[in-house]
């Protein structure tokens, strides 16, 4: 199950980035749609890491906006007879934002979320072979709090894939 989570994040992550139609490409409507301007998430702030908002601050140089993915659970049905894996991966993204002032963190927070999802509604269906996004995913928004040298706050996403792996 390893393989098929690990290639299922590496999927997410190609999208989320992705120059033509990643969450930066997305940030342009928004900006326009609204008349604000929205720091861009750098690839390299994209990362495949379930690391604390805190230990991340203390032992890494990441600056905010980043978003955090990671395998939050697989569960193999075996749904098909004599498949290696069929079943269900869950993936966890965090996105996190941060400012001088909590102001206007949370209209913000909504901003970014909203091209997240904007990729996530346009990446619907078979991500790879026999890899399927349906379109579900739940968000929770975190409250603004201290982290690092401004306010920090969160989202987290939780996104559900089905696969089928034959041997």
């Amino acid at each position: 199950m390893a393989q098929t989570t690990a290639a299922a994040l590496n999927r997410l992550q190609a999208l989320l980035i992705n120059p033509d139609s990643g969450v930066n490409v997305q940030m342009a409507a928004i900006e326009a749609r609204d008349g604000v301007i929205m720091t861009r998430i750098p690839n390299s702030q994209v990362v495949t890491m379930n690391l604390s908002a805190e230990l991340a601050d203390e032992n890494l140089d990441y600056e905010y906006p980043a978003i955090f993915l990671w395998g939050e659970e697989s569960q193999n049905d075996n749904r098909e007879k004599f498949a290696w894996f069929s079943g269900t991966i869950e993936l966890g993204l965090e996105l996190r934002i941060s400012a001088e002032l909590p102001d206007n963190l949370e209209s913000s927070l909504h901003r970014y979320v909203e091209a997240i999802l904007d990729v996530l509604q346009a990446s619907q269906g078979e991500w790879t072979p026999g890899m399927i996004f349906s379109g579900q995913y739940a968000v929770q928004y975190g409250p603004a709090r201290l982290g690092g040298d401004n306010f920090l706050q969160t989202a987290k996403l939780y996104l559900s894939l089905e696969q089928f792996v034959s041997f």
